[in-house]
């Protein structure tokens, strides 16, 4: 119910499961006429049930740590590079080899720094450590929010940054960290990076999978393009990258091919609706445990072994994904378990970016007399050793 309180004070909204005592406060302030008992009666309230009381913010602590890490990064001497996805806030920065880098492991809910990323690279004649750090678009967005209120310090900086964010929150950026956003082309970024890694990276940069699910390092293709590049993301963009030559220098030059909205967002948000996961790594960690094959319908259940070789397609091979829930009953839903779901999303979502790839791998290969190199590139796969597994044997 809402009851009405004297004029200029907001209404107070009251649940079944109130108590009795806070009714008759309610009740008594609704009808009074006395400022000060009405005053009394809604501090009872207050007091007494915490429906009334405003949502719970994060810690000045908590929210400290990231506007200090922010800071720090801001004033960082020296070059800067920014990714704000639909899932993660991805940030590069490059310094002398000879400094230390002075950001925290950790800061805030998912701020993260991956020194299992770091690397050496000469610039300008110069060797320099490349740093890495991520962490929720959707936190920083908050954190951002919460204080946009406080007063900045420090000078403007302009900072080069990519995805949505570099648009979204470029007035946010400003208001709380005097940080200009100055938008790159995502697409252009990713092209940018692959030839930035070719010439600098370390070695290990590209590996292949093994049976074990381990990585392989192998050796950067020679020739390196023209070659596809699978960004798989909140959702997948398909790149075709050629070299080209103008005014007697060569660049690069790419095309977007396609690509589809069924991406880490996908399996993120379908595990969430369909088991107990909440976050990215239980999803993963469910998705390891489960066995797909019982709720996707296979081309051997169909077919059965003799019809596959006659068909020339393994019996493995996912007919129709969750195929098996079309005539489920009691039994078999008992028997399905959370794990199994999880992983069906899983190989469901990564298949199709792996059909996709495959069929302009065999375009192109039309077109150039050879098959492409093919990387898969994104967020969704770091720390993802199911999905690398899939793509690798599918």
């Amino acid at each position: 119910a809402c009851l009405p309180c004297a004029p200029g004070l907001p209404a107070l909204r009251l649940g079944p499961g109130c108590s009795s005592l806070q009714r008759q406060a309610a009740e008594a302030a609704a009808s009074c006429s006395n400022e000060a008992a009405l005053q009394a009666a809604l501090a009872l309230l207050v007091e007494s049930s915490p429906r009334v009381l405003p949502p719970k913010k994060r810690s000045l602590k908590e929210l400290s740590s990231v506007i200090v890490a922010l800071e720090t990064l801001r004033d960082f001497p020296g070059r800067i590079g920014l990714d704000i996805g639909g899932s993660l806030a991805k940030m590069a920065f490059m310094q002398a080899a000879s400094q230390q880098c002075q950001l925290a492991d950790h800061f805030g809910v998912t701020g993260r720094r991956h020194p299992e990323l770091s690397f050496e690279a000469i610039a300008e004649g110069k060797v320099h450590e490349v740093h890495f750090i991520s962490g929720s678009t959707a936190q920083l967005e908050k954190t951002l929010m919460e204080t946009r209120h406080l007063p900045n310090s420090g000078k403007t900086r302009r900072v080069v940054a990519s995805g949505g964010g570099a648009h979204r929150f470029a007035t946010s950026m400003r208001q709380v960290l005097n940080v200009e956003l100055v938008a790159f082309q995502e697409m252009e970024s990713l092209v940018c990076g692959l030839d930035f890694l070719h010439e600098h990276g370390p070695a290990d940069e590209v590996f292949r999978i093994g049976q074990d699910l381990s990585e392989v390092p192998s050796d950067w293709p020679d020739p390196l393009l023209p070659c596809l590049l699978v960004n798989m993301g909140s959702g997948v963009s398909i790149l075709r990258v050629d070299k080209s030559k103008r005014d007697g220098l060569t660049t690069n030059n790419f095309v977007r091919l396609g690509g589809t909205a069924c991406g880490g967002s996908t399996f993120l948000g379908l595990v969430r609706l369909m088991t107990t996961a909440r976050s990215f790594a239980e999803a993963i960690e469910l998705a390891q445990a489960g066995d797909p094959a019982t709720v996707n319908k296979l081309v051997g259940d169909i077919y059965g072994v003799e019809g596959c070789r006659t068909l020339g397609l393994p019996a493995d091979l996912p007919a129709a994904y969750f195929g098996k829930l079309m005539a489920m009953d009691d039994k078999t839903r008992e028997a399905i378990t959370e794990a199994d779901i999880a992983a069906a999303l899983l190989q469901m979502v990564v298949q199709e970016s792996v059909v996709l790839a495959r069929a302009f791998v065999q375009l192109m290969s039309v077109q150039i007399g050879r098959a492409p190199p093919v990387f898969f590139i994104g967020g969704f796969l770091f720390h993802n050793a199911p999905a690398r597994h899939i793509i690798s044997s599918s």
